[in-house]
């Protein structure tokens, strides 16, 4: 039988196989762009994630809860060395996956260590990315934390 045909008696293998297919996207894409730019600075990633997601700044800004004027900073390198918090931010608001926030934060010069507040932000990036940053919040604040 070929692999390609869904099979209408065995619907587990039909949902497998398109698991599988989103799983080699998803590989396909990260290997692509980590292979493009292995050397990449915290400002190129951030440019090239919101190139990738075709967001406007206005939007990137409504998603991070940003400023216009702190993404300004950020941008065009007025701010170097930005605080974890804005990281993160910048992490859900562009919801990405979470092995490109961990490759964003340690572009930035951040590690999530075993502290209560960066396990809860390490929960965050693996199970809510894709979540609106207000939920996120929440959760934080629901924690004790903000």
């Amino acid at each position: 039988m070929d692999s390609n045909i869904s099979d209408p008696l065995n619907p587990r293998k039909n949902n497998e196989s398109e698991e599988f297919e989103s799983f080699r996207r998803e590989y396909e894409a990260e290997m692509q762009f980590k292979c493009a730019q292995p050397e990449t600075s915290f400002i190129q990633l951030i440019k090239a994630h919101i190139a990738r997601n075709g967001y406007s700044v206005n939007k990137l800004c409504r998603r991070t809860l940003l400023s216009e004027k702190t993404f300004y900073r950020i941008k065009t390198n007025q701010m170097p060395n930005p605080s974890l918090k804005t990281v993160m931010s910048l992490c859900i608001g562009l919801q990405l996956d979470p092995a490109y926030s961990t490759v964003l934060l340690a572009a930035a010069g951040y590690t999530l260590t075993d502290s209560p507040l960066h396990i809860a932000y390490r929960r965050l990036l693996i199970s809510c990315y894709n979540k609106p940053i207000h939920i996120c919040n929440e959760f934080l604040i629901n924690l004790g934390f903000e």
